[in-house]
Order: C-alpha cells, then sequence, then structure tokens
C-alpha cells in the first residue's frame, strides 16, 4: 500500500484523510488547509500527482475506484467532494442523476470494508425554493425542483441507508469566494442578460457560503468526535441582502419592484406540476429570500 510505504504509520497521531475531487474548489481549499494542520492527505482525482498523493481514477468506473481505494488505506476519513455541478455540461448520453449518484455509490463500495467516517457535501437545492417562508432547517421536507439537486438528495439516502456508523452531510449554500461568483451572479443578473442587474425591492435576503465557511466547518468537525450520523445547512453567519451582492458586479442596474413580478408567481400554477414547480423555484430564487438556518461560520464582506 503506498500510504505505508511512505512511512506515515510511525506518527499515529497523524490522522490519513482521503478527498475525492480534490483538484476542484472546493477540494483544493481543503487540501491546503488540512496539509498545513498535519493531516495526512490523499486525494482522488481524473488527474493523478504522485507528489501530492493525488491518485488517478474515474470514480464513475468502478474497478478504478476500488483500485485507487486499496492503494491508501489504512485511512481514517473520506471527505467526498466529488460531483458534477449545477449547471455543469455532461458528456453525451449521461445525465447529472446518474453521474453523481454512480461516482457515489462506487466510493461507497470501494471504502465499505474501513467504515471510515465519511464527510459528504449535498447541497440546499435538495429543499426546493418555492415557498420556503423563513429560513429552512435540516428537518424540513425535501422537494429538489432540479436534477442536480434529486442527485444530492439520492446520495443522501445512499449513505444513510449504508452501513457507515459516522456521516456527516453537509447542505451548502451557494459556494463562493471572490474568485468563484457565478453562485452568486446567478442572484443579481436578468437571465440573458448579462450586463443588466437586477436592483430588488424591497431586497431579499440570500443565505451563500464562503469557502473559507466550508474549510473551517470540515476543520471544527475533524477536532471532535464523530457523533453518528446528521445533517446540517451550512452558511455563512448573517444573509447577504441582493442590493449587496449586486454591488460586487459592473453592470446597468435596473430597479424591479418585487410586486410587480409578483403575478408572474402565480401564473406559474398554470403549468404542468413538475415544471411548474421548477418555474416557482427560479422565481423564488430571483425574487424572494432564500435563507436556511445552520451553525455559526465567518462572514465576507466582498472586499
Amino acid at each position: 500500500m503506498l500510504a505505508s510505504a511512505r512511512g506515515d504509520d510511525t506518527m499515529p497521531d497523524k490522522r490519513r484523510i482521503l478527498i475525492t475531487g480534490i483538484d476542484g474548489l472546493i477540494g483544493r481549499a481543503l487540501d491546503k488547509a488540512l496539509r498545513e494542520k498535519g493531516y495526512d492527505v490523499w486525494g482522488i482525482d481524473r488527474v493523478g500527482n504522485f507528489e501530492r498523493q493525488v491518485l488517478e481514477a474515474n470514480l464513475l468506473n468502478r474497478e478504478e475506484t476500488l483500485r485507487a481505494v486499496a492503494q491508501i488505506e489504512p485511512f481514517d476519513v473520506v471527505i467526498h467532494t466529488a460531483a458534477l455541478a449545477h449547471g455543469e455540461k455532461t458528456p453525451s448520453g449521461a445525465s447529472v442523476y446518474r453521474m453523481n449518484t454512480e461516482m457515489t455509490r462506487n466510493l461507497l463500495e470501494a471504502v465499505k470494508p474501513h467504515s471510515p467516517r465519511f464527510i459528504f457535501f449535498s447541497s440546499v437545492s435538495v429543499y426546493g425554493e418555492d415557498g420556503r417562508l423563513g429560513p429552512v432547517r435540516a428537518t424540513d421536507k425535501p422537494k429538489p425542483s432540479s436534477e442536480y439537486g434529486r442527485s444530492k438528495l439520492a446520495c443522501e439516502k445512499m449513505l444513510l441507508e449504508s452501513s457507515l456508523t459516522d456521516c456527516d452531510i453537509l447542505r451548502l449554500a451557494p459556494v463562493f469566494d471572490k474568485s468563484y461568483l457565478i453562485n452568486v451572479k446567478r442572484r443579481v443578473f436578468l437571465p440573458g442578460v448579462p450586463r443588466v442587474k437586477m436592483r430588488l425591492y424591497p431586497s431579499p435576503k440570500h443565505s451563500l457560503c464562503h469557502l473559507d465557511t466550508v474549510v473551517q466547518t470540515v476543520c471544527r468537525l475533524l477536532e471532535v468526535e464523530p457523533s453518528g450520523r446528521q445533517t446540517q445547512n451550512i452558511c455563512d453567519v448573517s444573509p447577504y441582502d441582493q442590493k449587496t451582492i449586486a454591488s460586487w458586479f459592473p453592470g446597468v442596474s435596473v430597479p424591479i419592484p418585487v410586486c410587480a413580478v409578483k403575478p408572474l408567481y402565480y401564473l406559474l400554477y398554470l403549468l404542468p406540476r413538475n415544471s411548474g414547480h421548477a418555474m416557482r423555484c427560479l422565481y423564488w430564487k430571483l425574487f424572494c429570500s432564500n435563507e436556511y438556518s445552520t451553525n455559526p461560520g465567518p462572514d465576507f464582506n466582498g472586499d
């Protein structure tokens, strides 16, 4: 096994962690932070890098996944960040749902014999936005409107039905940092008009999750003993009003009173059930507050 060959077993207090998708936005941030804290970090990604202890494997391929995991056991913690994100293009004939659930299924099979602590990055998209009048709690009933949200909810179910005894499901609010604002931009610009910003009034509030919040949450989890299976929302302490996040982008602002577009919401009930729900969720995401109840985390001022 590669891990044993590097002599790490002489350091019993140095826990070994496996991160999937280690070269993604969240994976890179976790890799850096956890190495700095002294953890023995290994990764699986589509492109390997032996110097960084990243093994090459396609999680959609069962045999590649089993082979990669076998090279780095024993390990204590698995952090599963790998996924096809909302809006990403899929290979011809594939679907976001199939790809995300298959990656999780293959990984679970590979790590099952070792019973590690499992940290899974889910999304608040599992809830669906339509009609969420107050801060959404982790105990609220999910009703996803997108294929991405449905895939994350299916992965959660897979984990909870597995033999894992210690599993943390983290439902992330839209993740961002100063160099990655695409998830925020969707709440600012008129669809299909990339230079025209909405200035809504009254200004709705949005829960967002800075990348630092994600890293600090994982670091805090790893500093305490696992407590079985738990699901929690992860976002910054305070929501951001739409006026504030719009100021982070250049462009022409157009004032839009929310009351002027409200009749559109009720017209969407005339659509078939599934498409109507999806369109109402889009309306709610753009024109209404989207807040989630969670544990404390740092705020971000956009500077």
